[in-house]
């Protein structure tokens, strides 16, 4: 109810020294409700009796109504307030600020006054002794002589005052007019005044480091390399314009193990030519590998990065790159007009140094753009520098401690982080919850690392959402999927199992009511009496269909052959009797949890030879699977419901309150230790990620065994 007032902490309940609980009409200027309501009574209560403790927090209350105002917004007709040596005043703004006044000029306001009391609606004062000598406001009726009060105020010093517009009149009910009231107390804005803060004056941040400091320390890499740049610095002395073509390089390293899973790792170098017109150096070349988050243009900056390090100052150089983004992202942090802070950059580290070495070195700075792979000479040798850079032994990085103007940086665990906050956050929250996932105690007791490997999680993940969940359109049919597929892989459906545990007294086992031999899990509805047999065969149906209807031809023979004796169609009966074992592999009981095994795709792309196409039978193959693991669900709960009838289970006993489960000491201090592993596992895969550009859901480099040892 709070909400529609705006409401979100206690304080904004209370008065301006925190003696006394509002009035609820009191509390928001638009919403006016006519009297208090039984609930806001009943929390007004709560209030009252934990009245101590909420006193002394604060003297002042922390949460005022009053903000200072901004000049660059739209003040004219808005009432303010500040303080005067005659105690607070208030106003109202009759045009707009210009960028350069450090003065506002007000009409005085005034509450409405009898001889025995004082209203809340304003109205102008008509002169007082506050009254500075301005030109005079009058009134918007031509010809009249009555003359309003003007007064000035410092700019930083006027905060708005909280009003609403309303007919509502508690001194004069016969008066409907529309008046402007103000919604605090005299008293409250008194006590704003004397407790207001002083405004905060920010400092200019400079580190006390000398430009020769900066310009030995800022770039550190082997010392060898370091002797032969310095040494190019010492012959480029004498030249004052140079011409240097740059360029960097990603490369993804893919390899394979036994069980066909790719393990992707990226790894960036850059290559630099300098061209000096005026002396017979003909070109100076060098090289270099980079580390930290993967991407081309991290290579591009730091190829730029280099060649600025190395000429010697008050130097003019042009910087010809294929580069567009490095072009517009140095443009763009170095031009402080553009209002992007710098921590919504892509690296911003290495873009803070090459704006200070370009002012410290007093550079002269043309880029300029070249198309990539057109046949220039320089562009395509320094193409191949930056290829050969990757592999090269010359890791360059920045000593981020020797900056001069930067305030603050992003780290992590100890380490400097050259991404943009929002970026940083996106990737920790994505890793931190996949990894949750996995270190939960159901999860951990089926899936083992042998299972993890051969899974594809991220056409799994593909399948179980279908579509993206923020999507404008809705379906009820994909939400029903959707939430089939979650419950399922999570053993959230109502098995016997889960129904036995909430309510014990009701169903008194876990044994499936069908067969009566195993327990009946999520997994076992799909795995009951000939049940297997006849998804499989469907399974393989399905997948005969939409190879056909995606290539236009027949199906091989030989291929469903295949499909139907791999190891994910054969049912592993053991893990119905007992957890997963640390050598079972992915059998058909994880293909109908809806994880789709990598072991299929190789299968499939040997009849196709297009690995797009091979994606798309193999999706589409998977989503079709979804909706026949659902309707063989829905079947089942049909005849769950017949056998509850015939076991007088009734709707009354199902909705009685279940008995809560005896406290498992092992199976609580377990789950405390899965949440320890999960913990050092993020930070070992965040590392890794922010390295490597790891992708969380195809390269999963850690396993927790059934022993309880830590793989990676």
């Amino acid at each position: 109810s709070l909400k529609k007032y705006g409401v979100m902490y206690i304080e904004q309940l209370l008065n301006a020294d925190m003696t006394k609980i509002l009035e609820l009409k009191r509390i928001h200027q638009y919403e006016i409700p006519k009297h208090n309501t039984t609930w806001y009574i009943d929390l007004s209560n709560k209030i009252e009796q934990n009245w101590e403790y909420i006193k002394n927090s604060s003297k002042a209350n922390p949460i005022n109504r009053l903000t200072l105002i901004n000049k660059f917004s739209n003040l004219k007709g808005k009432i303010i307030t500040t303080d005067h040596t005659q105690g607070p005043i208030m106003g109202k703004i009759t045009r707009e600020l210009k960028s350069r006044d450090q003065t506002v000029v007000m009409r005085h306001m005034i509450q409405e006054t009898t001889e025995q009391e004082t209203f809340s609606p304003l109205k102008a004062c008509e002169g007082c002794p506050l009254q500075e000598s301005l030109p005079t406001l009058d009134t918007k009726t031509k010809g009249s002589n009555t003359k309003y009060c003007a007064i000035t105020a410092d700019v930083t010093k006027v905060s708005y005052l909280p009003t609403r517009n309303s007919r509502v009149s508690i001194g004069n009910p016969e008066d409907k007019r529309i008046k402007t009231r103000i919604v605090i107390s005299p008293r409250s804005l008194q006590h704003y005044h004397e407790n207001n803060p002083k405004p905060v004056i920010k400092k200019q941040f400079k580190h006390n480091i000398n430009d020769h400091t900066f310009l030995q320390k800022i770039i550190d890499t082997d010392t060898q390399t370091l002797e032969m740049l310095e040494e190019y610095t010492r012959k480029l002395q004498r030249s004052k314009q140079i011409i240097a073509y740059t360029d960097g390089s990603l490369i993804t390293d893919v390899s394979s193990n036994s069980l066909t899973i790719e393990l992707k790792k990226q790894r960036m170098g850059f290559g630099t030519i300098c061209l000096v017109e005026n002396l017979n150096l003909g070109r100076i070349e060098w090289k270099g590998k980079v580390e930290g988050p993967p991407s081309s243009t991290r290579a591009e900056l730091w190829a730029i990065l280099s060649v600025l390090w190395v000429i010697p100052n008050k130097t003019s150089i042009k910087i010809i790159t294929d580069s567009e983004s490095s072009i517009k992202a140095i443009k763009g942090y170095t031009d402080e007009r553009k209002g992007k802070h710098w921590s919504n950059y892509s690296n911003p580290l290495i873009l803070q140094t090459i704006k200070e070495l370009i002012y410290t070195k007093e550079i002269n700075l043309e880029l300029e753009k070249i198309k990539a792979h057109q046949g220039d000479y320089n562009n395509e040798r320094a193409d191949e520098l930056a290829k050969l850079g990757s592999n090269s032994g010359s890791i360059f990085s920045i000593n981020s401690k020797y900056l001069r103007e930067q305030q603050f940086r992003h780290k992590w665990n100890d380490n400097n982080i050259d991404v943009s906050v929002k970026e940083l956050v996106k990737t920790k929250g994505e890793i931190e919850s996949t990894i949750s996932w996995f270190t939960q105690h159901r999860i951990y007791k089926w899936l083992n690392k042998n299972i993890r490997k051969e899974t594809n999680w991220k056409w799994s993940q593909e399948v179980w959402q279908n579509s993206k969940i923020t999507d404008n359109k809705t379906s009820t049919r994909d939400n029903s999927l959707r939430s089939f597929s979650i419950k399922l892989l999570n053993e959230e459906l109502p098995t016997m199992k889960v129904l036995h545990t909430r309510k014990p007294e009701i169903y008194k086992d876990k044994k499936c009511p069908f067969c009566n031999i195993y327990d009946e899990t999520n997994t076992h509805v799909f795995m009951c009496k000939n049940t297997p047999n006849t998804l499989k065969n469907t399974f393989c149906y399905i997948l005969k269909k939409v190879f056909t209807q995606e290539t236009g031809k027949k199906t091989d023979p030989n291929m469903l052959k295949k499909i139907y004796n791999s190891h994910f169609l054969q049912v592993d009966i053991g893990r119905q009797i007992r957890d997963t074992l640390p050598v079972d592999r992915f059998a058909y009981n994880d293909l109908v949890k809806g994880l789709i095994p990598r072991s299929i795709y190789n299968i499939v792309k040997n009849y196709i030879n297009q690995a797009a196409i091979t994606k798309t039978v193999i999706l589409k193959t998977f989503y079709k699977w979804k909706e026949i693991l659902r309707s063989t669900w829905i079947m089942r709960c049909k005849e769950f419901l017949k056998w509850e009838i015939s076991n007088e289970i009734n709707e009354i006993k199902k909705k009685s309150k279940g008995k809560r489960p005896f406290d498992d000491f092992e199976y609580l201090e377990l789950k405390k230790q899965l949440v320890q592993w999960g913990k050092k596992i993020s930070i070992e895969v965040i590392d890794r990620s922010y390295k490597y550009n790891s992708d969380i859901l195809n390269n999963i480099f850690f396993c927790i065994d059934v022993g309880g040892v830590e793989t990676y």
